[in-house]
């Protein structure tokens, strides 16, 4: 189930990331993918909020939480149908013949090896919790982690536009770097917590900016 959940991932983001570029000027994509980030980690947030509710205050059963979890998945495909406009049409023969430049691959590359680095906001989850924490309050703490992505999501994005893309994915990457060693050092509960938060400022900063510079290196319709 896991891994048709990431295959529902990969076919979606692409599209929606190119739909996303092709309804703003080039200027605002930082702005634009920002704020993308930082509504779906406010979804995120809303989400733990509903999931800390079912397991504390009524007690329900984790099967059926999850169960729960399908329904803003079914109303987010009656928004996609029904709300969204239609794409414009961008892509053309000529363009499908254009090689992708030589500094989009330069791009792929730091962000691959950037990836490599990266691991799953669950693992750190695993290491912040230790056996201190109740299972009813790691969602509050998701909570807490998705509300810092979401605010330094939208608020990085206009800055990246004005003040520079690759500045911004530097600073998230540097947050990254730093919150490891922290981890790899620190083992107190409350450090180890501290650092999960600070770590949902790496997504903030990074991944609304590492978007719109995929966007800007390529042709219009790629």
């Amino acid at each position: 189930v896991r891994v048709l959940d990431r295959v529902g991932k990969g076919i979606r983001s692409s599209p929606r990331d190119a739909a996303l570029a092709a309804a703003v000027p080039a200027e605002k994509q930082g702005a634009v993918f920002g704020f993308h980030r930082g509504m779906d980690h406010a979804g995120a947030a809303i989400g733990a909020l509903m999931a800390w509710a079912g397991l504390a205050v009524f007690h329900l059963p984790l099967q059926k939480l999850i169960l729960f979890a399908a329904f803003p998945g079914m109303l987010s495909l009656v928004a996609l149908a029904f709300l969204q406009p239609p794409p414009p049409k961008t892509l053309s023969k000529t363009t499908e013949q254009v090689d992708l430049p030589r500094s989009f691959w330069w791009a792929m590359l730091a962000i691959g090896l950037a990836g490599l680095g990266a691991s799953t906001d669950s693992f750190l989850l695993l290491a912040a919790t230790g056996s201190d924490l109740s299972a009813s309050s790691l969602p509050l703490l998701w909570l807490v982690l998705h509300l810092i992505k979401s605010i330094s999501s939208i608020g990085s994005g206009p800055v990246a536009d004005r003040l520079g893309r690759r500045g911004m994915v530097a600073a998230g990457w540097l947050v990254h770097i730093l919150v490891f060693i922290g981890f790899a050092l620190l083992h107190q509960p409350w450090a180890v917590v501290a650092l999960f938060l600070i770590h949902g400022l790496r997504a903030g900063l990074s991944e609304g900016a590492e978007k719109a510079i995929v966007s800007e290196l390529v042709q219009k319709g790629r």
